[in-house]
């Protein structure tokens, strides 16, 4: 048997105040340094330019801006539809995927230009996710409160439940 590693083609690093920043990006590397001016509960990811999706939040709903690898500002992603960002990816073909945790516990993929391209309510399968990755086309869904785990392909059909206690 070939056992071959890949990249994974997002980079997902969660910056909180017991987490200095980053996670695997399939070759064993992590981002140790917090993106200046970055909040607290903040999600960034890279995107297929190599820049910073970044959603963070204040007092109020979750903000999602898009930086260079420099910090410079390049532009603000409305996300309206959505009141606080727990995790968020990037797929292969570049559209943002976040995970709104509150009120409606849904999944979304949107363009960098705020075009809403398409949204899954996930409540059937869990009541508060917690984070998201894409790997060759396979949403991971967590859930750390309840350890579980779901994985979906890019048109939302259930490939696993992992540990589940809804479904």
């Amino acid at each position: 048997m070939i056992i071959r590693q890949t990249s994974a083609p997002s980079l997902l690093a969660t910056y909180s105040s017991t987490n200095t920043g980053g996670s695997s990006n399939g070759n064993n590397s992590r981002s140790t340094r917090p993106f200046s001016g970055v909040r607290q509960n903040s999600t960034i990811d890279i995107n297929l330019n190599g820049n910073f999706v970044i959603s963070d939040r204040g007092n109020e709903r979750s903000r999602m801006e898009i930086f260079t690898r420099n910090e410079d500002f390049i532009r603000k992603i409305s996300i309206r539809y959505i009141d606080i960002v727990a995790g968020l990816a990037i797929t292969q073909q570049g559209n943002i995927v976040p995970v709104d945790s509150v009120s409606a516990v849904t999944v979304f993929s949107i363009s960098e230009s705020d075009d809403l391209i398409k949204w899954f309510d996930c409540s059937h399968y869990m009541i508060e996710p917690s984070d998201i990755d894409i790997f060759n086309n396979q949403y991971f869904l967590y859930h750390f409160k309840e350890h579980c785990l779901v994985v979906f392909d890019q048109d939302w059909n259930i490939f696993i439940d992992v540990l589940n206690r809804k479904v």
